[in-house]
């Protein structure tokens, strides 16, 4: 829509948006509590609510959030003139940022107000306020950024467990940190899980190393014994089989802080999805060891020897596509392979 044609949106309208970090969503801070007092601050106000836009489990530091983008998008299509949020950080936690959008919103008349903080962004004393309030806000999530990844790094230094979900073959067991008799924490250990699962990670190994069965044949092998792939759903698949060949936490080593996240990974160059060794948190030891080490370094050898160079098996026999090792997945960064689907 050009300029000449701008309509301004209808006065007092408001669009009511919520947002809580996972962090925040932990410790109990809540989206409908944020809506409940948006809406009556904005019944005493005469506002009428145009629509509410929510952001679960999302940071704040950037502007990377579905909800936000569909508001800003309906806020220059004149469907409000005004946003409102029940503290001003919910808006977002990084001051520059924040400054940008509320620039972008006042010359077409939407204005962003707090619930919590009653400052006027329509006057010069209110907009220094709002500036010193966001760069509180911007000071205080760094500070809580920087205990998180303390502890994290804390924990894996002392080979607790932090991801979510355990390799195939392990389970999470929750013990508690003591000093004398009192309970300081509650930490993550890995220990064995199903006796069946365990004894096909060591089958797996085996087939590989002292059989040598490929990933595939692997596969099909498990399948035909109808064993459970991880997670229990669907077959197996050689990918599954070569994350579990590839895991070093198999022999008793834990390894973490090894990936790196979505966001950082979009400003890194296609395929680089590792952070560097001397940034992993590595602990040997911490848990009990499915394997011998031995044999871990006997897949990597085996594994090695059957590679050309560019991440492709060397196979005689392998059929090479146009593409073969030119196609790198944005996702994980791994190199792309081809599948049949045995339709000829």
């Amino acid at each position: 829509m050009s300029r000449a044609q701008w309509i301004p949106a209808p006065e007092n309208t408001v669009a009511l948006y919520a947002r809580v970090s996972a962090v925040e969503q932990v410790s109990g801070l809540s989206i409908d509590k944020q809506i409940e007092d948006m809406k009556h601050y904005s019944e005493r106000k005469g506002w009428t609510v145009i629509g509410e836009y929510v952001d679960a489990g999302l940071s704040g530091s950037n502007d990377d959030r579905p909800q936000f983008q569909k508001m800003m998008v309906e806020a220059f299509s004149s469907k409000f003139d005004r946003i409102l949020v029940a503290w001003q950080d919910r808006f977002a936690r990084n001051s520059a940022e924040e400054a940008w959008h509320r620039e972008k919103l006042e010359p077409i008349g939407v204005f962003v107000y707090s619930v919590r903080e009653e400052y006027d962004p329509q006057t010069p004393s209110g907009k220094m306020q709002i500036g010193i309030q966001s760069n509180v806000s911007q000071f205080w999530s760094t500070v809580t950024a920087q205990k998180i990844k303390d502890s994290l790094r804390y924990g894996a230094e002392q080979g607790y467990w932090m991801a979510s979900h355990a390799p195939y073959g392990y389970r999470i067991e929750t013990v508690d940190v003591m000093d004398g008799q009192k309970r300081l924490q509650s930490r993550r250990k890995l220990v064995f899980g199903d006796p069946e699962a365990v004894e096909t990670v060591k089958k797996i190994y085996d087939w590989y190393v002292n059989q040598g069965i490929g990933l595939k044949g692997i596969a099909t092998r498990l399948n035909d014994l109808k064993m459970p792939s991880p997670g229990g759903k669907g077959p197996w698949r050689d990918s599954a089989v070569r994350v579990i060949l590839h895991n070093e936490h198999y022999t008793g080593t834990m390894i973490q802080g090894r990936w790196i996240g979505a966001l950082q990974r979009k400003k890194m160059p296609p395929g680089v999805k590792y952070r560097p060794e001397p940034q992993q948190y590595r602990k040997e030891h911490s848990h009990p060891a499915i394997i011998p080490i031995e044999l871990f370094d006997q897949v990597k050898e085996r594994a090695q020897s059957r590679t050309r160079g560019n991440g492709l098996p060397a196979t005689p026999q392998r059929a090479l596509y146009l593409l073969s090792g030119k196609l790198i997945c944005d996702a994980c960064g791994e190199h792309c392979t081809h599948h049949g689907c045995g339709a000829g």
